[in-house]
């Protein structure tokens, strides 16, 4: 039997969405991140951070992944660890990065 979510669940995870969309682009977009002594490269791997949890929460909540077969979840949160493993390696080996 499939197990469902409540709209009191889907609710909250919505709410963390909203506020982790609204906090990324304050960082970015409103200078947060300056207003905070962060750099442009930590706000940066930062976002990418916030992002890689927000698809893992549209993931298992939206998607319903969370009630799915076992190997389903696994395949899904390796392929989300090993594209954000390779978004920040990327990001974190270019030149501009460094200088």
């Amino acid at each position: 039997m499939i197990e469902r979510m409540n709209s009191k669940k889907i609710n909250y995870v919505w709410l963390f969405l909203v506020a982790a969309t609204l906090l990324s682009w304050w960082a970015i977009e409103i200078g947060g991140g300056a207003f905070l002594a962060f750099t442009p490269h930590s706000i940066g791997i930062t976002i990418s951070l916030v992002a890689a949890v927000k698809v893992y929460f549209v993931i298992m909540h939206y998607m319903e992944i969370a009630v799915a077969p076992l190997f389903l979840k696994v395949l899904l949160i390796l392929w989300l660890t090993m594209t954000t493993a390779s978004i920040l390696l990327i990001y974190m080996n270019s030149g501009w990065f460094l200088s």
